[in-house]
């Protein structure tokens, strides 16, 4: 790339991450074409979800840009993790919602050996790939509420069983004692 391409390119992903300030960075080694457009139609499910295979060079030279440009400290200690610039680098970043994106990588990166997380930069914070991945397996907000909600009905809904049951048992007690006479 010229040297004017790759500012361009630099300042394109650079306004994109100031658009999509959560972001993970993942590892695509040894994929097709075919299932790099599949996670892609996977990921464009999930409204404000954007994904890029990217150069590591110029995601670095983007993310020091992005640091002085936004004063974030956190940025500087992401770039501190230069090991993980290695090898074949996709971003995919979200402007919203980004449990669910998380989870739909994770389901896809199963099906493949060198495909996985590398590093996230989530709500402000720093995330190794380990801790993406238990993110990934936690249930969804409304799985949450929802056993939130059962475990809250539960006694509840187990009183009106066991009203339900003495009654109907107490009308079974009556009927057998009526067809005996």
């Amino acid at each position: 790339m010229a040297n004017q391409q790759k500012l361009s390119y630099v300042n394109d992903l650079v306004e994109t991450l100031k658009q999509h300030p959560h972001f993970v960075l993942v590892n695509y080694d040894t994929i097709s074409h075919t299932s790099l457009e599949q996670l892609r139609g996977e990921l464009r499910k999930h409204d404000g979800t954007y994904f890029k295979v990217v150069k590591n060079s110029l995601l670095k030279v983007a993310l020091l840009k992005l640091a002085q440009d936004t004063k974030q400290d956190v940025l500087h200690s992401l770039m501190a993790l230069d090991s993980l610039l290695l090898g074949q680098t996709a971003i995919i970043a979200f402007s919203g919602e980004w449990t669910a994106p998380i989870k739909a990588f994770y389901t896809f990166a199963k099906d493949y050996d060198k495909v996985a997380f590398k590093v996230g930069l989530i709500e402000n914070a720093v995330y190794e790939a380990s801790k993406l991945e238990v993110i990934a397996q936690l249930p969804s907000k409304e799985q949450l509420y929802a056993k939130v909600l059962g475990s809250l009905m539960a006694p509840q809904s187990k009183f009106v069983f066991s009203l339900s049951y003495t009654m109907s048992s107490f009308v079974r007690v009556l009927k057998g004692i009526q067809e005996t006479k």
